[in-house]
């Protein structure tokens, strides 16, 4: 996996990072627009194609984008960290928030399995109806997090949030 990546990067003519990360507020100064790309994956699946796309690929993008003054930033919540037991709610709704504001780039790697189902958080989300997230009260209890990011990204989204 480390040396596809290293050959990758080589081919590209980009050094191979452990993960690429553009600071926005230094970017807003000169100029550059950022591109929000969020990344949905299962926390256990595509952990590979995940460091990948953080190495070359958004490297690779960056570097072709630059000239026209755009910048690709990965939102990658599940990036170096391990898959927890339980979800807040507070959690679940600063994912699909962060969907939000990356609208429409929202970019979901699908592997083998169908994504972490915590065992608590669906039963105290507690959206009220009016919510713009009403939509989560009639989930069903077995949904995962990546079957709810997923949803919301194409049938329940809200446009782009500023800033």
């Amino acid at each position: 996996e480390v040396d596809l990546i290293a050959q990758a990067s080589f081919v590209a003519g980009l050094p191979a990072s452990s993960h690429y990360n553009i600071r926005p507020n230094t970017l807003r100064g000169c100029g550059i627009v950022t591109a929000n790309v969020y990344v949905a994956t299962d926390w256990e699946d595509m952990k590979a194609e995940r460091r990948a796309l953080h190495a070359v690929t958004f490297p690779l993008l960056n570097s072709l984008l630059i000239k026209h003054k755009v910048a690709v930033q990965a939102v990658d919540l599940r990036s170096g960290v391990p898959r927890p037991q339980s979800l807040s709610r507070e959690a679940v709704l600063h994912a699909l928030d962060e969907i939000d504001r990356c609208r429409p780039m929202f970019l979901c790697l699908l592997g083998e399995r169908y994504g972490f189902i915590p065992d608590d958080v669906w039963e105290g989300l507690g959206v009220p109806e009016n919510s713009r997230h009403s939509w989560l009260r009639s989930v069903p209890p077995n949904t995962s997090l990546l079957h709810l990011e997923v949803l919301h990204a194409v049938t329940h989204g809200t446009k782009p949030r500023e800033g």
